[in-house]
């Protein structure tokens, strides 16, 4: 149980790392006397920018290994050399 709660926390602040890095949240603190003020902002819009951007990577990036991979080779038909006879 404590390695489920502790892997939860490590992504969660991968997220939030990746997060703040990429522009997806933005902080604001201000103080009102004694009282301070923590302002967490998401960029929704940023967010949904960068995943598409990731989505059509994906797909470029599958799409160039499926060429690599289904890509037919031909041969000529005198290229037959009988070898393993």
């Amino acid at each position: 149980m404590f390695r489920l709660i502790g892997v939860c926390v490590v992504l969660l602040a991968a997220v939030l790392a990746v997060g703040m890095y990429r522009g997806w949240f933005t902080t604001q603190s201000a103080t009102d006397g004694s009282q301070p003020n923590l302002t967490i902002t998401v960029d929704k819009d940023k967010i949904q920018q960068d995943e598409q951007t990731a989505r059509d990577k994906a797909g470029a990036l599958g799409q160039d290994i499926k060429q690599k991979v289904v890509e037919p080779t031909t041969r000529a038909v005198g290229d037959v050399t009988g070898a393993g006879r």
